[in-house]
């Protein structure tokens, strides 16, 4: 009878032009609700999956999950930096608000979201839901996923357990990665399946660097390692504040860190599929929406720049997004341009819940059945170190626009130049003006949302988190 209510909500729902979303007959009934899993991968540009067309690259995993539901050509993030982009993800407002104290360095900037602001826990205040996270990367902001309990770093697991998640799921302990991979395979085998729907946040700190995957992966790069002028290890522990030294490798080297990379997003797909097979074994896999996307990408060389968090750079800002789950379409993909601060108001939609709270995300759960003819607008936010600088981007339809200190602008057509090489500020500048207007109104919103003031004192780490920083390469 379920399958049937939901077959004719589904049919109304294509049927309807341009009315309201209908997507389970009753979406606060213990029995109807599904589960939702989020799984973040950590700067994983969107080029180098295969379904994405990535070559030379084994994503099975990824490949399957985007022909069983949707995949988005061009989703943005709203800011090439965890903290902040994390931030925009599950507040629907961009991060700028919410950046506390003025630190000139942008590792040690801090976000925090009040109490009383909305957050995506927030939606799920009056339903019955249970709420986890597993987040790898210490830079993501906990307090925009209030009401989230956290997985500790618990990895001692009873030999039985351990077995058990093996051989339903095939993981190995390959590594440290996969290691703390058992833990949140554990909960979801212990999750109160049959009488909760529970929402899973699962942010995998791969394939950020440094690019350490584990050996079986490593012996399949088609790079002879005889002719590396460091030992392979050298280019596996590499970290981000190491960016100049990069410059000055030899086409081998670069060509061998970024294979590095694409074999982390391996191991990245293969984690996915263990999580499928657990949803699987555990006979929710066809009730619960997977939600795949990453918080920015990274750069090899591109303009002579690597890594991340310092520029808009189409390799850097477009991510991957693909969602699929019960009534999704299967194996759709959507060109339209959208922004990742539309992701909570999203997941809102497609479970009929309600936002109480004033946000600048727009939802594209529509998108996921029919085209909308319509782009949103990106607006990507560096976050410098006043938190409203000249320092940000804008695109609209084909158009992108770089705004930078000492009103320097950059514009590229993305249609025609999607290297961004060929700079047409120059003659443009009426599109430049409109696209600046709508700039500045979006600048204005922001300070008038902005929860902490720019003159606020730096605010101290504690030294957990600069060990942690520096683990990651954000510091030396």
């Amino acid at each position: 009878m379920k399958k049937i209510l939901l077959i004719f909500c589904l049919i109304i729902t294509l049927a309807a032009a341009g009315g309201a979303y209908c997507y389970f007959a009753n979406p606060l009934s213990k029995e109807a609700s599904p589960n939702i899993v989020l799984i973040v991968s950590d700067a994983l540009r969107s080029d180098v999956i295969g379904c994405y067309g990535g070559d030379d690259i084994r994503t099975p995993n990824i490949d399957y999950l985007a022909s069983q539901g949707v995949l988005f050509e061009n989703a943005y993030t709203s800011s090439p930096y965890t903290s902040s982009s994390s931030v925009g993800m599950f507040t629907g407002v961009f991060p700028g608000a919410y950046r506390k104290g003025n630190h000139a360095s942008v590792a040690l900037r801090q976000y925090e979201v009040p109490e009383d602001h909305f957050s995506i826990g927030d939606l799920f205040q009056s339903s019955h839901y249970f709420l986890l996270a597993d987040i790898e990367n210490i830079m993501v902001t906990r307090s925009a996923l209030k009401g989230f309990k956290f997985l500790s770093a618990i990895y001692e697991i009873p030999l039985p357990q351990k077995l058990e998640i093996e051989q339903a799921t095939g993981i190995k302990d390959l590594s440290d990665a996969y290691h703390k991979m058992y833990y949140s395979l554990k909960r979801l085998f212990n999750m109160p399946l049959k009488n909760q729907p529970f929402f899973f946040i699962k942010w995998i700190l791969d394939p950020h660097s440094p690019y350490n995957p584990p050996e079986k992966f490593k012996e399949t790069i088609p790079v002879d390692v005889s002719q590396l002028s460091e030992d392979p290890e050298y280019y596996s522990e590499h970290k981000l504040f190491k960016r100049t030294d990069i410059c000055q490798w030899s086409p081998q080297e670069q060509i061998y860190l970024k294979e590095l990379y694409k074999k982390e997003v391996e191991t990245v797909d293969e984690r996915l599929g263990f999580i499928l097979k657990a949803l699987k074994y555990r006979n929710v896999l066809d009730n619960t929406f997977i939600i795949f996307t990453s918080d920015h990408g990274e750069l090899f060389g591109e303009k002579n720049q690597w890594g991340h968090g310092q520029n808009y750079f189409e390799k850097l800002v477009r991510v991957p997004l693909i969602v699929s789950g019960p009534g999704i379409p299967k194996g759709r993909k959507v060109p339209n341009l959208v922004s990742l601060i539309g992701l909570t108001p999203t997941i809102a939609d497609i479970l009929s819940l309600e936002i109480k709270g004033d946000i600048q995300g727009e939802s594209f759960a529509k998108l996921l059945f029919k085209d909308s003819g319509r782009n949103q607008n990106i607006y990507v936010e560096q976050v410098g170190q006043d938190a409203f600088d000249d320092l940000d981007a804008y695109r609209e339809d084909n158009y992108k626009l770089f705004l930078f200190k000492g009103g320097r602008r950059e514009l590229y057509n993305i249609e025609k130049d999607p290297a961004e090489l060929n700079d047409i500020a120059t003659g443009n500048t009426d599109i430049i003006e409109k696209m600046i207007e709508k700039v500045k109104t979006l600048r204005a919103d922001n300070l008038k949302r902005k929860a902490w003031f720019k003159d606020e004192p730096e605010v101290a780490m504690d030294q957990e988190t600069v060990d942690n920083l520096r683990t990651l390469g954000y510091i030396q």
